[in-house]
């Protein structure tokens, strides 16, 4: 069943729309497959262009001047490897009995606005009108961020010695912590099957 869905995910990777005679339009296609062997029913998750558009849109919104076509590519191969990661640490996450709920996501942007010093409808109205988000994006861009850092403190951080006297802030510990995050991810591939296609 496993390989069926791969295969099939392969197909798509070829799925093309004819405009004309001469032009083919690519629709979509499959950028990555990650896949847990270890999981009961299949766990192929299948990664396509349009995530990776949809997730640069407001990156490229922030961008001045507007990105050439090889910046454009280069950061969407960055985005496919971190949505890669994304779907790592979920299933991660998940086997850790670890969630988020709506009431963590409120206060998630509500600390946002307050870093932000605006309020939270002003900084909805400009996730809405400036990044070209819906809020639903937005809310699951915020739940993604709470995940991840529930999954780095339950499975990174206690592996990172703090320098002494550090806060959590410190950038001597903050880096160490992205170091060995990467470390972790790193070594939770090799338990998986991970194809990048672009």
């Amino acid at each position: 069943m496993r390989l069926a869905s791969l295969a099939c995910a392969l197909m798509l990777a070829s799925y093309t729309e004819r405009a004309t005679a001469d032009e083919v339009i690519v629709v979509d296609r499959v950028v990555a497959v990650v896949d847990d062997p270890t999981a009961p029913r299949g766990g192929a998750t299948t990664l396509f262009l349009s995530d990776v558009r949809a997730r640069a849109k407001p990156i490229v919104a922030r961008m001045v001047p507007k990105p050439d076509r090889a910046q454009l590519e280069m950061l969407y191969r960055e985005l496919t490897r971190a949505l890669v990661n994304e779907v790592i640490v979920a299933r991660e996450a998940s086997a850790l009995g670890l969630a988020v709920s709506e009431a963590e996501i409120d206060r998630g942007i509500d600390a946002i606005a307050a870093h932000e010093q605006t309020t939270r409808a002003a900084l909805l109205g400009a996730v809405v009108n400036q990044l070209g988000m819906t809020q639903l994006d937005y809310r699951e861009e915020v739940r993604r961020r709470i995940l991840d850092e529930k999954w780095t403190q339950e499975r990174v951080v206690p592996r990172v010695a703090r320098p002494a006297g550090a806060r959590d802030d410190d950038p001597r510990f903050t880096q160490a912590i992205g170091v060995e995050r990467l470390r972790v991810l790193d070594k939770l591939k090799e338990r998986y099957f991970v194809m990048v296609l672009l």
